[in-house]
């Protein structure tokens, strides 16, 4: 990406990675949107002076490229959805870094949720989740966690499996999802979901049909639904990647990257 003039700029939410916080734990999804924007205007939108650009590695002729460029958002799963909800609250604030968003790159996007019954949901979000919102689901409601579904090989299973939280040098969570974080998770692909007309910006989604983590059918929803332009083909884009499962930019990240890359020069040209 780098001899194409793209930068990549990425950030860990609280709770994840190497950022602080109770681990993989949300206590309202509006404080990851908030994040994103808060990166959005520190890197594109001159939020930091030059002293501080040494927390990103960039020079000060860099951060000054970088209140000009096109900017485009991508995420994969749960990064996915953050990135369409993160695109319509910049078209819900008329943000202004608006007129250089340029569209979003989304990979096994979460757009829409799985959830269990009605009144099981009705029952953790109102008795059980105020009480006890940072225990973890237990495995009857538990359905993303089984890596065979994430993960192609042995060896990337392997790594996945030493990367649990609790483990020695270890950053990922690995474990249920804690009650507060499922339904903060639901609560906004839930508003994603019944958002899709209002996305007017263009978008390449890149998704298995196969895949038994998130389902693919709410991405097809958006390739109909959108309100982004059809006079250009590239502008609603969906390839999919048959047999890839969910987590692409592991299991096929050369694909993914080539595929991302040529979309998103393609979208810098066109304007």
């Amino acid at each position: 990406m780098i001899p194409l003039g793209i930068a990549n700029v990425q950030l860990d939410l609280p709770g994840h990675g190497y950022s602080e916080g109770e681990r993989a734990y949300a206590t309202h999804y509006s404080h990851w949107v908030d994040d994103i924007f808060q990166l959005l205007e520190a890197i594109a939108g001159g939020g930091f002076t030059s002293p501080a650009a040494g927390k990103f590695s960039l020079s000060k002729g860099q951060l000054e490229q970088l209140k000009t460029v096109p900017i485009f958002l991508s995420g994969e799963s749960l990064g996915g959805g953050l990135s369409l909800f993160t695109g319509l609250t910049l078209y819900d604030r008329q943000h202004a870094l608006l007129p250089r968003f340029k569209g979003v790159c989304l990979m096994a996007p979460a757009i829409q949720g799985n959830p269990p019954p009605a009144p099981v949901v009705a029952f953790l979000r109102y008795v059980v989740a105020p009480v006890i919102p940072k225990w973890q689901i237990p495995n009857a409601l538990e359905s993303v966690k089984n890596p065979t579904q994430v993960w192609k090989t042995e060896e990337d299973r392997a790594k996945a499996d030493r990367d649990q939280w609790g483990n020695p040098g270890a950053l990922g969570w690995g474990h249920n999802m804690k009650f507060n974080m499922g339904l903060n998770m639901m609560d906004m692909v839930g508003v994603v979901y019944s958002r899709l007309s209002d996305v007017k910006f263009p978008f390449l989604i890149m998704h298995d049909p196969g895949d038994a983590i998130v389902q693919f059918g709410p991405a097809r929803e958006l390739m109909e639904k959108a309100a982004t332009p059809k006079d250009d083909p590239r502008a609603r884009e969906l390839k999919e990647m048959d047999g890839w499962l969910h987590d692409l930019l592991t299991n096929c990240p050369d694909l993914i990257i080539g595929h991302l890359t040529d979309w998103i020069v393609y979208q810098i040209n066109r304007a």
